[in-house]
């Protein structure tokens, strides 16, 4: 009974500090939403106007939401899983 006590009384401690640890990223501003639910999971600065990173994944956004509707699937080819500049990680077939 006392080792149950016990191992209840650590995972807990464990389990309110695992979840108190929130990142802190180097940036200006930032949120963080759950697009499922509306949740906002984290957010710094969240209501700031700041430059855009890239206008062109801005411009590859805005041809996308011309060309293709919500539910459109887009198969990833060879050549673009390929492409070395992309940070983005793609895979053939995705």
């Amino acid at each position: 009974m006392c080792r149950l006590v016990l191992a209840t009384v650590v995972a807990l401690v464990f389990a309110g500090a695992a979840r108190a640890a929130v990142p802190s990223p180097d940036a200006r501003a930032f949120f963080v939403m759950n697009a499922a639910t509306g949740e906002v999971l984290a957010g710094h600065n969240a209501h700031k106007s700041v430059p855009i990173a890239s206008i062109t994944k801005l411009m590859t956004v805005l041809v996308a939401l011309k060309h293709l509707r919500p539910d459109d699937v887009v198969r990833v080819t060879g050549y673009a899983a390929q492409v070395g500049e992309s940070r983005i990680p793609l895979h053939r077939g995705e």
